[in-house]
This record gives C-alpha cells, sequence and structure tokens, in this order.
C-alpha cells in the first residue's frame, strides 16, 4: 500500500484547447511519482463531444506491492465520445490502450505475460 501525499498542478488550457496536468506523488518511503496528462475535445455538433487523452507516470523506486517499477511506469491513450443531454449530464463511450514500460513491464511480464492493455469504457459524466 503506498501512503503518499498526491499534488496536483492543473495547467489549464493551453493554445488550440489542450488541457494539460502534471501532478507529483510523494510517498512516506521516499516514492516519488510524477504524472502528466493532456486532453483534448473535439466538437463534433454541440452536443456530440469526442475527448482524447494522453497520459504518463514515472516513478523513482521499485515497488513491487503495488507492481511499481522504477523510470517510465505507463503510458495511457484513449477516446471517449461523450453526449451532452445537459452540460451537467453526459454519458459516453470509449476506447483505453495502456502500455507499460521498464521495470513495471519486468513485473507485469512475471506476473501475467502482458504488459498492454485494450479496454472498452462507459460511464457518465456528472457535475455538480
Amino acid at each position: 500500500m503506498i501512503r503518499s501525499h498526491r499534488h496536483s498542478l492543473a495547467i489549464g488550457l493551453a493554445p488550440y484547447k489542450f488541457e494539460i496536468k502534471a501532478t507529483a506523488y510523494l510517498g512516506q518511503s521516499g516514492q516519488v511519482g510524477l504524472g502528466a496528462e493532456a486532453e483534448y475535445e473535439t466538437l463534433f455538433t454541440n452536443r456530440l463531444i469526442g475527448q482524447w487523452l494522453v497520459e504518463g507516470e514515472a516513478w523513482s523506486k521499485d515497488d513491487p506491492a503495488v507492481g511499481i517499477g522504477s523510470g517510465l511506469s505507463k503510458v495511457e491513450a484513449g477516446f471517449r465520445l461523450r453526449y451532452e443531454f445537459h452540460r451537467r449530464f453526459a454519458p459516453y463511450l470509449g476506447v483505453v490502450w495502456e502500455r507499460a514500460y521498464g521495470r513495471t513491464a519486468d513485473q507485469r511480464r512475471a506476473q501475467s505475460g502482458d504488459i498492454d492493455d485494450t479496454r472498452i469504457v462507459a460511464g457518465v459524466r456528472i457535475w455538480f
């Protein structure tokens, strides 16, 4: 179990409407992690919106208990298509691809043999 403090820095909207986020993780055992995420939205209509996503993580130390290796840990990319019935309620359907790298990939190979994964995702985006 990682006991950590998570600090996020939302850099905000960059030119061309990219949303950029950076996150730092500081653990009690000296574990340090960095995450970065970039999103881009494509408006097909006023209500039908495509959301592109790329995310990556890197860690300072191996933590086999949670399947994390040092260095670049994983990269995830995906696309979600949502329909906004109302700005506060929007169901979505999408696909996400994830690949592990470095020592994280070594740990996954030893456990299951798979270092990449493709998933279909569905849900509802609700704003309060």
